[in-house]
């Protein structure tokens, strides 16, 4: 059974949130791990990279985007109406934009491309209101709208040095697992904390 359609409403944030092309290359290596933490073994290799792993996504949670290149979906329940729609974090390019009538609507509407501007400094979808009937009149009740767009630093080796420090002391505070002093635990979150400031994601804010 079809959704019905319902007509668009004011600006709303992203239901949902999908990776369509997952991250291929490591933001560190873990020979860089080892040589900054001093580690010689390598038979400690698998819990490297399982730190390493959950250190980029708690910088990457912190931040409020993402660090490696991949490319994202988000979906939403209602029509981001209006002009200029807000992305939930900074993008490089936009893939596609689509509206979906019912539920039976696999493939959607894709906007075209030459509909809309994307500006990367603030995370705005710009569509031409002119030429655009944006939102569409009507759209069904659950994932309503598909934005996909590629996210991240265009490689690891572009990504700013603040943030790999930071990368580097959260998996410093993994491997230690508790057995820091208390003080240097507070001060090596202190300085993760300083290290992500300056590239820290504020919705609105360039």
């Amino acid at each position: 059974m079809s959704d019905p359609a319902v007509t668009s409403t004011g600006y709303t944030g992203p239901v949902g949130r999908e990776i369509v092309t997952a991250p291929t290359e490591p933001l560190l290596t873990l020979a860089a791990i080892q040589s900054r933490l001093r580690i010689p073994f390598v038979d400690e290799n698998a819990d490297l990279q399982a730190f390493l792993e959950s250190a980029t996504s708690e910088v990457e949670e912190a931040l409020g985007r993402k660090v490696r290149p991949q490319t994202v979906r988000w979906w939403y329940d209602a029509v981001p109406c209006g002009r200029v729609i807000v992305l939930p974090e900074p993008v490089r390019s936009i893939v596609a934009v689509k509206s979906y009538s019912t539920d039976g609507d696999s493939s959607g509407t894709t906007l075209a491309s030459t509909e809309y501007e994307v500006d990367t400094r603030r995370g705005r979808l710009l569509v031409d209101e002119a030429t655009t009937l944006w939102p569409p009149s009507t759209v069904r009740c659950l994932n309503a709208v598909s934005i996909e767009a590629t996210v991240g630093y265009a490689s690891a080796a572009t990504v700013p040095a603040g943030i790999v420090q930071a990368v580097y002391l959260a998996i410093q505070g993994h491997y230690l697992r508790g057995a820091e002093p208390s003080a240097e635990s507070i001060t090596r979150r202190n300085a993760i904390a300083q290290l992500l400031a300056p590239y820290r994601y504020r919705m609105g804010v360039a």
